[in-house]
């Protein structure tokens, strides 16, 4: 990490610049926001306020050689961090205008983990036996994980571990340019000019085949993606670079969820850089 030096953030439409403070914490400006915390090597752990929202939450970066990479989580108590931040440093001023396209989706969402959990069969076998607590309130107890050595619900992720708003039909994407809407329907809507649908599924399917596999789904709703496309001054906003990834995970013949999990424009990845969504269920289960 380099004292007093700018690293441009959001795609080159802001800028953060880290200091040391007193006792040596360090201490991180951006237009919407300050962080605090404390470096090791090159790992810095802080909190953030943004002062837009009146926000606070955690946030780690890795620092290299060219910039950073972040990934953070709303409030301060510990669990997934699934937003990601990226920083390069800025070695020269660029003049260039920028105008920004605004990508938002709304509906139903979560986190989706999916692992093979034979190696903790025999610790969910004592659980059942010495409680009267099914697989979810087992694994959302903290003492009862403590008792039986089991991990968070979270953590048994070996298979597959995503984050996004699912591609039902009550999920809205809106892409606006200033105070104009230029789509605002359900992501199956849109479409290439050359008529073909712009989201791509893609199947995860397992079956247990007599092995254990174990399943977690928190289930959130608001906003669950919000991110923007920089584009030059004199370009337009193209819909046939922008391409929607979603996976329908299914364990044997039951679907689990279909979710969004990425989304790219011109063939970058475009990063969720923020989200508000309150948070109503997390289902758990064992499949066998």
């Amino acid at each position: 990490m380099r004292i007093n030096a700018e690293y441009s953030i959001n795609n080159g439409q802001d800028s953060i610049v880290f200091m040391i403070g007193k006792g040596d914490i360090i201490i991180g400006e951006y237009s919407d926001g300050t962080l605090t915390g404390t470096i090791t090597g090159n790992m810095l752990k802080a909190t953030f306020h943004n002062k837009k929202s009146n926000g606070a939450g955690l946030i780690e970066f890795i620092f290299n050689e060219n910039g950073f990479n972040a990934k953070w989580k709303q409030g301060l108590e510990p669990g997934p961090m699934r937003g990601k931040w990226q920083g390069f440093l800025i070695t020269k001023k660029k003049n260039e205008k920028l105008k920004a396209v605004s990508i938002e989706i709304y509906g139903r969402g979560g986190e989706i983990v999916v692992g093979d959990s034979s190696v903790f069969d025999s610790k969910f076998d004592d659980a059942f036996a010495e409680t009267a607590l099914d697989i979810n309130e087992i694994m959302l107890s903290e003492s009862t994980r403590n008792q039986f050595n089991l991990p968070e619900w979270f953590e048994i992720d070996n298979l597959l571990h995503i984050h996004g708003p699912f591609a039902d039909e009550d999920c809205i994407i809106k892409i606006s340019q200033s105070d104009l809407t230029l789509f605002n329907c359900n992501p199956s809507d849109l479409a290439h000019n050359n008529g073909e649908q712009l989201m791509e599924l893609e199947e995860f399917y397992l079956k247990t085949d007599g092995d254990t596999i174990f399943t977690g789904l928190s289930i959130e709703k608001g906003c669950l993606y919000s991110a923007k496309v920089f584009l030059n001054d004199n370009e337009e906003f193209d819909i046939n670079k922008l391409n929607i990834y979603s996976k329908d995970i299914m364990i044997n013949d039951e679907t689990i969820s279909n979710c969004i999990y990425k989304i790219e424009y011109d063939n970058e990845e475009i990063q969720n850089n923020d989200f508000s969504s309150i948070s109503q269920q997390i289902k758990i289960q064992l499949h066998s």
